[in-house]
């Protein structure tokens, strides 16, 4: 499934299925970069949006991204696991988050299947 997200949108350098420690579940490179690291940080970072939602009287992080002057990530939910999505800076933000939230209810369908 993430292999045939990462082809099928344009600018997508990685996209990587992980579990909430890090542990990477399914990835797939269209250029070689080192994800892991990232996937451990963004991990601990929705772990810790329970604690902000709290504080802020909100629910839990769904989603965020992290932009650069030269790309961004993107990092959703998707039920159990966490989807990280790394592209260039110049993808129009409404439309990956209109794929990530396909590629989250496929990636969620296959998951209650097992």
């Amino acid at each position: 499934i993430i292999r045939k997200f990462a082809a099928g949108t344009p600018q997508i350098k990685a996209v990587a299925c992980f579990d909430y420690e890090g542990f990477i579940i399914a990835k797939a490179l269209v250029e070689e970069v080192i994800i892991e690291d990232i996937l451990l940080l963004a991990g601990s970072m929705m772990s810790q949006s329970s604690v902000i939602g709290k504080s802020l009287k909100i629910s839990s992080l769904t989603d965020f991204t992290i932009t650069s002057e030269t790309a961004k990530i993107t990092v959703k939910k998707a039920g159990e696991v966490l989807i990280l999505v790394y592209y260039g800076k110049d993808v129009k933000e409404g439309l990956m988050k209109f794929n990530l939230n396909k590629l989250a209810d496929d990636i969620k369908t296959v998951a209650d299947k097992c």
